[in-house]
């Protein structure tokens, strides 16, 4: 009886045993299951970009913020008229009514750079206003009247979706002729463009400043080249052995569909979301002085250029600069229309009995890739962060009633459909994480403290290029996880704690443990001096403190003594 109850016990235990090795086993399996989806979506969420490297900056001297320097040759240009490929230029953008003054900015900025705005197109997010009143809905009228934009330019809508979005801008393309070319700019996005595609200099940066041409001449004779004495600046923007490159080039070696760009945010020398003061009217005597290179110029505004959308909110910084509106084929031939899929990616399709069918062939990207500005700190940032949160969340949910109908849910939906959901709640918590980012400061939002020291030292320099392997090839995904130049996950949800957390004790432990951990002044030898002086000494006591980036030294950066 003893040695059956003895036997009995052990089976037990090594059935206990075995229970608790399957079970470790079940959920090793698991783990390894979710890191191969996750391995997956996150292809997904790269791939489309993957062949994004290093962007040209056209706009360097204004970009960093260095008015001062001369003897530089002007690198951006307006979009040429006149060139071998004859190429024909439009405009679609789709915009909200509140922003008035980024708007002139907007407008000023795209009639310099060769766009005629009767035949562009703008879609306004609000409600069609006579001007004369103090609202901005009218004040935006207004603006748009000032700058001789046609009524037959303007559409009127009251409601916005990103799907909204892409049917309108379609619809644009739908009626532009196959070789045309479309600029499709955010109100806060502005776009140039290298000088050796053949396009005029653009004024408003007052490249010609720079060649020792003071800024009223320079204005005055921008708008007329024709005049023999000023037979130089033409010579300036005229087209160079580079031109092939230009993506319409007639003899290119490879076909180009669009041409990819980069957005460097900007942001007010006072780390503030500041009201844009906007320009002078236009046709005044003064149009290209004090409006664009003085105290009114927007760069001169928000003279801070950090990559904030790619690394502090871990968002895909890219969109095309410029699309065709037909994708060509191996010999340059217009085969296909090119049509947008999302504001940031766009297809190759076919009309067939009436319904577009997309093919296999994939829109091909320029070899250049072009950095841009993006103004998105300004004060009406608060009020769109959250209309666009809101947006995305209804667009998810829109996405999960779908699967529903489908039979599916978000663990048994194919991998395509996964990464779409992903996409739009990884927007939704970019756009809740943003609304952490600031504070309150005399009547406007503020870049909190911490943030300030995290956008200055990991997100102020280009994002890094793969390197190569041993046989010194660079690999092809210049976009991916190694190379997406975002913050770290570990250091960024560290300062999303402390950004979310109210109880100063408790924020004052997490600040002293993220900056000693990730931020120790030793590991930043490359940084400035100054910045790890203020790092070292940085503690979470509630009073502000001023970063001020002109006092850091760097590459692209002012000088200390500045």
């Amino acid at each position: 009886m003893l040695r059956a109850s003895v036997l009995v016990v052990a089976l037990t235990a090594v059935t206990g045993r075995m229970s608790k090795n399957h079970k470790q086993h079940k959920r090793d399996q698991d783990k390894e299951k979710l890191a191969e989806q996750k391995r997956v979506v996150e292809r997904l969420y790269y791939a489309p970009y993957k062949y994004y490297g290093r962007p040209l900056h056209l706009l360097t001297d204004v970009e960093w913020g260095n008015f001062e320097r001369r003897s530089r040759k002007p690198r951006a240009c307006a979009l040429p008229t006149n060139v071998p490929g004859d190429p024909k230029f439009y405009l679609f953008s789709y915009l909200r009514d509140d922003s008035p003054g980024l708007l002139a900015h907007f407008l000023r900025w795209y009639k310099a750079a060769g766009i005629n705005f009767g035949r562009a197109r703008f879609v306004i997010h609000g409600l069609k206003t006579e001007p004369g009143y103090s609202t901005d809905a009218q004040r935006t009228a207004k603006v748009f009247q000032l700058y001789r934009v046609p009524q037959a330019s303007l559409r009127y809508v009251s409601s916005y979706s990103s799907t909204l979005k892409t049917e309108a801008v379609n619809a644009y393309m739908d009626d532009l002729p196959l070789e045309a070319w479309l600029v499709y700019p955010d109100l806060d996005e502005f776009f140039a463009y290298p000088c050796y595609w053949g396009g005029r200099v653009l004024s408003l940066v007052d490249h010609m400043a720079r060649q020792s041409v003071d800024g009223p001449l320079a204005a005055s004779i921008v708008a007329d080249t024709s005049k023999p004495e000023f037979a130089w600046l033409k010579q300036l923007a005229a087209t160079t052995p580079h031109y092939q490159d230009a993506p319409w080039h007639p003899n290119r070696h490879r076909p180009a569909d669009f041409v990819g760009g980069e957005m460097y945010d900007r942001v007010a020398r006072t780390w503030k979301l500041e009201e844009v003061v906007p320009p002078p009217q236009p046709f005044s005597p003064s149009r290209w002085t004090d409006a664009d290179i003085g105290a009114r110029s927007l760069f001169h505004q928000f003279p801070h250029s950090l990559r904030a959308t790619g690394c502090l909110l871990h968002a895909r910084p890219f969109k095309h600069v410029l699309t065709g509106v037909a994708c060509r084929g191996d010999d340059g031939s217009l085969i296909h229309r090119q049509r947008f899929e999302s504001s940031h990616l766009t297809g190759c399709y076919t009309k067939v009995h009436g319904a577009w069918v997309k093919q296999e062939r994939k829109a091909q990207m320029h070899v250049t890739q072009l950095a841009f500005a993006h103004f998105r700190f300004t004060s009406n940032a608060s009020q769109a962060l959250y209309d666009k949160r809101k947006a995305y969340e209804a667009a998810s949910e829109a996405f999960k009633q779908r699967l529903a109908a489908q039979g599916l849910d978000e663990a048994t939906a194919p991998p395509p459909l996964k990464a779409e959901l992903a996409n739009l709640n990884h927007a939704q918590k970019t756009y809740q994480a943003q609304q952490l980012l600031f504070e309150a400061s005399d009547g406007l939002l503020s870049f909190r403290d911490a943030v300030q020291l995290v956008l200055l030292l990991d997100c102020n320099a280009d994002r890094p290029l793969p390197k190569p392997d041993e046989a010194g090839v660079i690999p092809p995904m210049l976009y991916g996880p190694q190379t997406s130049g975002r913050l770290e996950d570990a250091k960024r949800k560290a300062l999303l704690a402390l950004l979310a957390t109210a109880d100063k004790e408790r924020a004052r432990k997490l600040a002293n443990a993220l900056f000693t951990a990730y931020y120790p002044p030793a590991r930043n030898l490359t940084k400035s001096n100054i910045l790890n002086k203020r790092l070292a000494a940085y503690q979470f006591d509630g009073v502000r403190r001023d970063f001020q980036r002109q006092r850091i030294g760097g590459r692209g950066q002012a000088r200390p003594d500045m």
